[in-house]
C-alpha cells in the first residue's frame, strides 16, 4: 500500500490526490489491512492483489476516468515484496556476520584472514565492508594477540568467511535506498499467511 501511495503521490499516474490520501489514511488508521489474494495475477501487473485492494478501499468512491486502471495496472505488490526480501537478506547477512565472529572466537581461529591488507589486495566493496564488520565484532578478543590462534591455517570455511560474506553484501549495495525506506516505515506482519497489505 505504501508503494502504491508513493507512486500516486508522484503525480505521474493521472489520479486525483484523493486516492493517495485514502491509501495513506488506511495505512495509518489502525484498522486491519484489507485481505488480498497474492496469487492469481496474469501478465505484468499485480492484478489480483491490487483488484482486491481497490475493492476494499474504494468501493464507495466514484472513480474518475483512468483511475480504476491506475489502481490495478502497476507492480506495487511485487516491488514491495522485493524490498522486504532485500531487507530480510540484509538482516540475515548481519546475523551471519555475528555467527561467523562467534564461530571464529569459539574455534580460536587465526584472525590474520581479517587483516586490512586482505581488502587492499582484493578491493571489493562488499569484502571490505565484511572485513570491517568482522573486525568490529571481534574487537577486544584475545585472538588478536600474537600466538593466540589455535592453528596456523584454519579450515577453509573460516579462512574464506569474509570473502563469502562480502559477496552476499555486494548485490545489495545498489538497493540500499530501498532498505532504508523499509527500515523507516517499519515492518509488521498481520498474522495471516494467506493475505498481505
Amino acid at each position: 500500500m505504501l508503494r502504491l501511495a508513493n507512486g500516486f503521490a508522484k503525480g505521474t499516474a493521472g489520479v486525483r490526490p484523493l486516492l493517495a490520501e485514502r491509501i495513506v489514511h488506511a495505512l495509518g488508521d489502525g484498522s486491519p489491512p484489507p485481505r488480498v489474494r497474492l496469487l492469481g495475477s496474469a501478465g505484468m501487473a499485480d492484478l489480483a492483489p491490487l483488484g482486491d485492494l481497490a475493492a476494499a478501499l474504494f468501493a464507495e468512491v466514484e472513480l474518475a476516468p483512468k483511475e480504476a486502471l491506475a489502481l490495478v495496472n502497476n507492480n506495487s505488490f511485487a516491488t514491495a515484496a522485493a524490498a522486504l526480501a532485500l531487507w530480510d537478506a540484509a538482516r540475515l547477512a548481519d546475523t551471519m556476520t555475528v555467527a561467523a565472529a562467534c564461530d571464529l572466537e569459539a574455534f580460536a581461529a587465526n584472525l590474520s584472514t581479517l587483516a586490512e591488507a586482505v581488502g587492499d589486495v582484493r578491493p571489493f566493496a562488499g569484502l571490505r565492508e565484511e572485513l570491517g564488520l568482522l573486525r568490529a565484532a571481534l574487537a577486544g578478543s584475545s585472538l588478536w594477540e600474537p600466538g593466540a590462534a589455535r592453528n596456523l591455517q584454519d579450515p577453509l570455511s573460516y579462512r574464506g568467511v569474509a570473502q563469502i560474506q562480502g559477496a552476499t553484501r555486494s548485490p545489495g549495495r545498489s538497493s540500499r535506498p530501498a532498505h532504508a525506506a523499509v527500515r523507516r516505515w517499519g515492518r509488521e506482519g498481520n498474522g495471516d499467511e494467506g493475505s498481505a497489505s
